[in-house]
């Protein structure tokens, strides 16, 4: 009889396993967002919102001024980052401004946020976030094209 229920209990964490993982994953290749390489030059903020008009640049949260992350997807090249239905845009360089203003303020009560890469297939960059460091996912439609998804706040 003990030895049913550890064999139950066992079969039942596996498939609780199995579940949890297809919960989880969108399915498909994944790019990734991974941190700035510690040498070397690395891209800033500023650089970012003075080049606003080469980007679309949106944001995840409840409104430009509690965002958690922001996106910048390149206009020109040869990649595309296409964000999920999550992200909402920037409209111009002043809410930008003002939305990078808000979570430098707020870093001092929570992670500080970090200019992070978008890497997609072939390790090329595909775009940049400005985050608190949360998870985000990101889905490889093509060689060329990249999902990312807003993170859950």
């Amino acid at each position: 009889m003990g030895n049913e229920k550890q064999m139950l209990k066992m079969v039942i964490a596996m498939v609780l396993l199995f579940l949890l993982s297809g919960c989880v994953s969108k399915g498909g290749d994944r790019g990734r967002v991974v941190a700035q390489p510690a040498g070397g030059e690395k891209v800033t903020i500023q650089q970012l919102t003075e080049n606003f008009p080469k980007y679309d640049v949106y944001y995840s949260g409840r409104k430009p001024s509690r965002a958690v992350t922001v996106l910048f997807c390149p206009k020109d090249g040869d990649t595309t980052l296409t964000p999920d239905r999550w992200w909402r845009a920037l409209g111009d360089q002043a809410a930008l401004s003002s939305t990078v203003s808000w979570m430098r303020a707020n870093a001092e009560y929570i992670v500080r946020p970090t200019v992070q890469l978008v890497i997609g297939p072939n390790s090329r960059l595909f775009g940049y976030v400005y985050s608190f460091n949360f998870v985000i996912e990101t889905r490889v439609v093509s060689e060329t094209e990249l999902i990312i998804y807003a993170p859950v706040n």
